[in-house]
């Protein structure tokens, strides 16, 4: 079932779990397997939602400029950079839930 608004994944939903379990070499040779254009439209689809948003860097990482911002105009943009931004954090912030006691 689809939800009247939600974006259709652009490829087997099997494909992108296994994706998300690999790391290193091994995702980028299963992110090579993906003809360019659809590497491309994978990335946004990634992008465009919080938790998914590391996949959607290293995607993007093996896209051109040109492929990004054909698929997602400004936001294919602003992931080409992302992508390639260095000095962005791997990690979120820290959050604690735990309450702090009065002494």
């Amino acid at each position: 079932m689809n939800l009247p608004n939600e974006e259709i994944c652009p490829v087997p939903l099997s494909f992108l779990s296994d994706l998300m379990r690999t790391q290193g070499v091994a995702a980028g040779a299963l992110i090579n397997t993906l003809d360019h254009p659809l590497r491309a439209q994978l990335a946004l689809f990634c992008y465009r939602r919080g938790h998914l948003r590391q996949l959607a860097q290293a995607i993007a990482a093996q896209c051109t400029r040109g492929e990004l911002r054909e698929v997602g105009l400004i936001a294919g943009d602003a992931l080409f950079v992302a992508s390639r931004d260095t000095t962005a954090s791997t990690s979120g912030s820290k959050i604690s839930l735990a309450r702090i006691q009065a002494a």
